[in-house]
C-alpha cells in the first residue's frame, strides 16, 4: 500500500476505505488494517499488520434521547455537526478525540453495533461525537419507515457524520456526495471485534471504530464498480475501495496512499522503479499476470510475484505487480 492510510476522496466526506491499505504480501508489504474473509473466523494475525484489538473506553456521546429525526430535513437537535468538506477525510487514521475508558466499554460508545442493543426502532450507528470529521464513537438513531437496504442509494441527514441516514438496521450510507448528501448503504460486519464475519463475496474491513462489509474482488480483472478500484485490504483479501486518484495516479506518478492511483494499479515503494527511486517518492505501478510477458512502465522491471513463494490464495496464483526485481 504501501502508505499507512486510505483518505476519503473529495466527493465523499466518509473516506476513508474508505478505506482500508496495504501492499504485496512479500517484502514489499504495508499494511494497516485488518480484514476478514466471509468464511473467516477472525482476524488472521500479520507480523506487518495492525491488528485491531480494541482499548477499553467509557462513553461521552449524548444521549439518543435527546435526538429527533427527520428523513425530510436537513437538521437534528443535538450536538452541532460540522458540515464542512474538507478535501480528504481518513478511515483508517483515527481521530485525535480521546475519551475514558473502561473495561465494560471498548471504545467511545453508548451502544454495541455487533450487537445491535439500542431501543426498537433504532440502531446503533457509527458518528463524530466531537464535531470532527472522522467518526470515533457509536450513537443509537432511529431507523426511518421503509428504510434503504444494503447496496441501495441513501441520504445522510446534516452531515455524513452524524449518524443519521435513511439506511437499515446494521448499517450506513457510504460514499456519500457533499453536495446532495446521496450515498449508497454498506452493511456493518457480523460476530465481534474478535471474530468479524460478512456474508459471502465480502470482506469485513476494520480499524478501531468502524467494521464494514466490503466486496471482494480480483485484483487483474478489476471488477468493481465505477469509481472504486481492487486493491489488497489485508493479504491474500482484495476488496472494492473508492478511487480517490482524480487527475493523477497515472504508471509512474507519485502516491502517498494506496487508493490514489488510476484502475490497475497501485501504490508501491519508491524502491519498485528506479523512476521513483530517483524522486525518492512512491508511485503507482500496475498489477501483472504472471503468465503472461510482462509489459511494465519503469525500466527493467518486470512481473514479481504479488505473494511470498507458498503463500498465494489458488484464485491468485498468477497475481504480480510491475517492480524492479528483488
Amino acid at each position: 500500500m504501501i502508505p499507512s492510510t486510505i483518505m476519503a476522496p473529495s466527493r465523499s466526506l466518509y473516506l476513508l476505505l474508505a478505506c482500508i491499505t496495504c501492499g504485496p504480501s512479500a517484502p514489499m508489504q504495508q499494511t494497516e488494517t485488518t480484514t476478514t474473509s466471509a468464511d473467516s473466523t477472525g482476524p488472521q494475525p500479520d507480523p506487518t499488520t495492525t491488528t485491531v484489538t480494541p482499548t477499553t473506553s467509557s462513553s461521552t456521546t449524548s444521549s439518543s434521547s435527546d435526538t429527533t429525526f427527520d428523513p425530510t430535513t436537513t437538521t437534528t437537535t443535538t450536538t452541532s455537526i460540522s458540515t464542512t468538506t474538507p478535501d480528504e477525510l481518513t478511515f483508517i487514521v483515527p481521530s485525535d478525540f480521546s475519551c475514558l475508558r473502561s473495561a465494560s466499554s471498548p471504545r467511545c460508545t453508548e451502544c454495541d453495533f455487533f450487537a445491535q442493543d439500542c431501543p426498537d426502532g433504532e440502531k446503533c450507528t457509527f458518528w463524530a461525537n466531537d464535531g470532527g470529521t472522522s467518526w470515533n464513537a457509536n450513537r443509537c438513531v432511529p431507523v426511518v419507515p421503509d428504510p434503504d437496504l444494503v447496496g441501495e442509494p441513501c441520504t445522510v441527514v446534516d452531515s455524513p457524520v452524524s449518524g443519521f441516514d435513511t439506511c437499515e438496521l446494521a448499517s450506513m450510507c457510504w460514499d456519500v456526495d457533499p453536495d446532495t448528501l446521496a450515498g449508497t448503504c454498506i452493511g456493518f460486519c457480523d460476530g465481534s471485534w474478535e471474530a468479524p464475519t460478512c456474508p459471502d463475496g465480502f470482506a469485513c474491513v476494520a480499524n478501531n471504530t468502524l467494521a464494514l462489509c466490503f466486496a471482494e474482488c480480483d485484483p487483474l480483472a478489476q471488477d468493481c464498480p465505477p469509481d472504486e478500484l481492487c486493491l489488497e485490504s489485508t493479504p491474500g483479501s482484495f476488496t472494492c475501495i473508492l478511487d480517490v486518484s482524480g487527475d493523477q495516479g497515472q504508471a509512474l506518478d507519485p502516491c502517498a496512499q494506496l487508493n490514489a492511483c488510476d484502475v490497475g494499479l497501485t501504490c508501491m515503494p519508491a524502491a519498485a522503479a528506479s523512476e521513483c527511486a530517483m524522486a525518492m517518492t512512491d508511485c503507482c505501478l500496475p498489477f501483472c499476470d504472471l503468465s503472461l510477458p510482462p509489459n511494465c512502465p519503469g525500466a527493467q522491471q518486470t512481473c514479481v510475484p504479488w505473494f511470498a513463494e507458498g503463500t498465494a490464495p489458488p484464485d491468485l496464483m498468477n497475481l504480480g505487480v510491475c517492480s524492479l526485481a528483488p
